[in-house]
């Protein structure tokens, strides 16, 4: 299988009716990102602070008991910048609540295992990957070469190179879709894909970065059910923590 997807697919205009027919479970909610998550998050911040502040005005003594709570309320505004400005410092608490859904890590593994096999179809060597955040870390596959990352990052980006890195940015977003009402994982995605239309050669007007954002969407989305077994081999290879060379090897049935 490895580089077989490499000449497949030509970019076209894609409609939504056209994602929902091929799959895609609730396509207006490719772009929504995590924000049930992010709400999670804010309501029960605001309401542990509004419960410690109540305590704190009670039982501290003296000016404690006004300055206190004031700073516990002050600090959902930080909460907030900090959002805004800087989320990846979010992603721990963020997935800590996401990891209450039961759906949680059967959406990451089949996310990453999506990047990494339309990697592999597309002629794209893996390094390696995480699926575990024990750090904060997000989930991720690593590859040998990507345009979007190290001295290629500000290069312009011919046509040909995106045919083969849009259907592998959104190959994550796409396995959501065909499994879940709702996209979570697809922010970082769309935006890497973003910064690299940005580059493309020639430029694209915004309806054509719309239209080769959908078919990229529509692409993984078909590759990823002509290689069904392979997705949820690797799937399984990935969940055991299996090396690269095992999860080639889950792709290849061997």
């Amino acid at each position: 299988r490895w580089g077989s997807a490499v000449n497949e697919g030509r970019p076209r205009s894609v409609t939504f009716s056209q994602l929902q027919n091929i799959g895609i479970k609730n396509p207006e909610s490719l772009a929504g990102g995590d924000v049930d998550d992010d709400l999670a998050l804010l309501v029960g911040y605001v309401l542990t602070v509004s419960v410690l502040a109540t305590v704190a005005g009670y039982v501290l003594p003296g000016q404690l008991s006004f300055f206190v709570p004031y700073l516990l309320a002050g600090s959902t505004l930080a909460l907030l910048g900090i959002g805004s400005t800087n989320p990846g410092l979010l992603i721990k608490p963020k997935n800590a609540i996401a990891g209450l859904n039961p759906d949680f890590a059967k959406r990451q593994l089949r996310h990453e295992a999506a990047h990494f096999l339309i990697g592999y179809l597309k002629g794209i060597p893996v390094t390696s990957y995480n699926v575990e955040t024990p750090t904060g870390m997000s989930p991720h596959v690593e590859f040998a070469e990507f345009i979007g990352e190290g001295e290629r990052a500000n290069e312009p980006v011919e046509r040909s190179e995106l045919e083969v890195m849009g259907p592998l940015a959104m190959s994550g977003l796409a396995a959501e879709g065909l499994e879940f009402d709702k996209v979570k994982g697809g922010q970082a995605d769309l935006l890497q894909l973003q910064l690299m239309l940005n580059r493309g050669r020639p430029r694209m007007s915004a309806s054509e970065q719309q239209d080769f954002t959908r078919w990229s969407v529509y692409h993984a989305v078909e590759l990823l059910k002509y290689n069904r077994k392979a997705h949820d081999d690797l799937t399984e290879a990935m969940a055991r923590g299996a090396s690269v060379v095992e999860c080639i090897k889950a792709i290849e049935g061997i």
